[in-house]
């Protein structure tokens, strides 16, 4: 008898995908987020420092418990994003480590990521400093103040569009 194979974390994240969230995160403002598809994710920031951008990356799932999903990325700035959404308790939890270029020139890293004028500078953040060592590590804690289907007011994307 064959073993059955386990279910990738990536599969069983499915109640997450077509979900789209706004949340707002402690210090840093009002953000919002479409699980658009199995490796994307798109979003805008309302608030912060980094209040202006609009952007998707490809995304990482993975499903931790009932309800709660990981999701991560790393965005063309150089900055990594690791989040965990909690549905039932609505509530995101993660750690964002900036790069030193989307940190310190953080109105350079507003604009949307559709604008290759914008596209091209935010890859630019990437060069500044030490990729290594000059990051500015941010543990964010968000309540969760909508949850609806569908993308909303944010424009979906295509698989081809560029990620990096």
């Amino acid at each position: 008898m064959e073993t059955p194979r386990p279910t990738p974390a990536s599969e069983m994240a499915l109640p997450l995908i077509g979900k789209h969230l706004v949340y707002e995160i402690e210090g840093l403002g009002i953000y919002e987020a479409y699980y658009q598809s199995h490796d994307r994710i798109v979003y805008k920031i309302h608030g912060g420092p980094m209040k202006g951008r609009s952007a998707y990356q490809r995304a990482f799932y993975q499903h931790i418990g009932q309800d709660t999903y990981m999701v991560s990325w790393i965005e063309e700035t150089g900055t990594t994003v690791t989040t965990v959404v909690n549905l039932q308790a609505k509530t995101v939890n993660g750690f964002i480590a900036f790069s030193a270029g989307h940190w310190t020139r953080n109105t350079e890293a507003h604009g949307d990521k559709r604008d290759l004028e914008d596209l091209e500078r935010w890859r630019e953040l990437s060069k500044v400093g030490n990729s290594t060592t000059d990051r500015h590590p941010k543990p964010v804690r968000a309540k969760i103040l909508e949850i609806f289907d569908g993308p909303g007011d944010l424009l979906p994307v295509s698989e081809d569009m560029p990620v990096f």
